[in-house]
């Protein structure tokens, strides 16, 4: 509950400023009752549409650094799964099919969209 007084404060702090205790006190009741509506794991990856335009160019982007990375030859072909977790911008945590030298293979990669929108591959590994 620590953390709920912080928040309600917070909220009630950014209200429009008045002198009625009454309206002050549903602000921080309000604040109380959204606070007791978060996820328990805030920060932790959540499930994300494998066909979301973010989510696409994430992927696209992992295959392209990939093949850079390792003079290789891949070609995108699809996102299996897709994950998202909030952070400083935001990662993509995916299961891409690509071709690889004209074999299907499929890889778990991870990809972090900073705040200014530029992408960083952070983990590929093929999967057996």
């Amino acid at each position: 509950m620590k953390y709920g007084l912080i928040f309600c404060s917070c909220l009630a702090a950014c209200a429009p400023h008045t002198n009625d205790p009454v309206a002050s006190m549903a602000v921080m009741q309000e604040a109380t009752h959204a606070s007791a509506n978060l996820p328990s794991l805030t920060g932790a990856f959540s499930p994300a549409d494998p066909f979301a335009a973010d989510v696409q160019e994430a992927a696209r982007f992992a295959v392209q650094a990939q093949a850079v990375n390792t003079h290789s030859r891949l070609i995108y072909k699809d996102v299996l799964t897709a994950q998202t977790q909030v952070v400083a911008g935001r990662n993509f945590r995916m299961t891409v099919a690509v071709t690889e030298d004209g074999q299907p293979r499929q890889a778990q990669v991870k990809v972090w969209r900073q705040l200014n929108d530029s992408y960083t591959l952070t983990q590929w590994d093929w999967m057996p």
